[in-house]
């Protein structure tokens, strides 16, 4: 009777209230549910630079014969001009490292300045660079600035030559042609960049496919020489900026181990070495 029908009156009232919220609250829910999240706006190459720790910079590495080593030397002017034109971050500092260090594979390229004859090729210097090579790393012979040359420079630089082909006995250089994909890299444009009157200042020692020994005898196109000049992050004159670019794409082609023949060094490169 009338007791029952106080007793109905609360489950009503609980009912009323609950589809008055399910109606003005649901709707707001679901909808905020199905609301797909906004898109991340995309990572500038700025800001894929900067994600890039001091550590993992490509590092210009000298080895040197000289039992005390010269100290870090800057190359800020270079590190720009590259940052300029490239995704490829350089470090400020040229690096020097002993000859004979042990820790060669903490390294995946080296430069050397010829300016002494090569030293004796035996068994544990053969076998170390043998295990340097064979894991990717690769070796760039250099022409000698004038004030360091030690000796008639045509027999040092040929010394040079058969201490690499005895590394791999079987082995032999060959002039950089313009067919060589590494001679594109070079962003040598004009025939006379490659063929001078002595022919290409540029020979290489290939192994297994990739070059793992690069030979320069001419001094223009030296590491040395580029440092000398005035290197702008700018345009540059001509000569200047085909040597600032041949040493670009000689860093992208040896360092990352990828070349794209348009020049666009894409933020990829960078990825793949994070």
């Amino acid at each position: 009777g009338p007791d029952r029908n106080l007793y109905m009156r609360p489950s009503k009232c609980s009912l009323f209230i609950g589809l008055l919220w399910s109606f003005l609250y649901l709707p707001n829910t679901v909808a905020q549910q199905n609301k797909s999240p906004a898109p991340k706006p995309p990572v500038t190459l700025k800001q894929l630079k900067q994600s890039i720790s001091d550590l993992d910079r490509l590092e210009w590495m000298t080895l040197s014969f000289n039992k005390k080593l010269l100290a870090d030397q800057s190359i800020q002017r270079i590190r720009k001009a590259v940052e300029g034109r490239t995704t490829l971050i350089l470090h400020p500092l040229q690096r020097f490292i002993n000859f004979d260090t042990k820790s060669l594979n903490a390294h995946p390229f080296f430069h050397l300045e010829m300016c002494v004859p090569a030293p004796k090729m035996d068994w544990e210097t053969r076998f170390r660079w043998r295990d340097y090579f064979n894991s990717g790393g690769t070796l760039f012979l250099d022409a000698c600035p004038v004030s360091k040359i030690s000796g008639d420079e045509k027999n040092l630089y040929r010394s040079w030559k058969d201490w690499g082909r005895m590394i791999f006995p079987g082995t032999g250089w060959s002039p950089l042609n313009r067919k060589h994909a590494l001679s594109f890299s070079f962003y040598l444009l004009e025939k006379r960049m490659l063929l001078g009157r002595e022919g290409s200042p540029f020979s290489i020692l290939e192994h297994d496919g990739r070059v793992i020994l690069l030979h320069n005898q001419s001094r223009r196109w030296s590491w040395h020489t580029l440092k000398s000049k005035p290197v702008t992050a700018k345009l540059n004159p001509p000569n200047v900026e085909i040597h600032l670019r041949l040493f670009i794409n000689l860093l992208m082609l040896l360092f990352t181990g990828d070349y794209k023949q348009d020049q666009l060094h894409l933020p990829t490169i960078l990825l793949r070495r994070r």
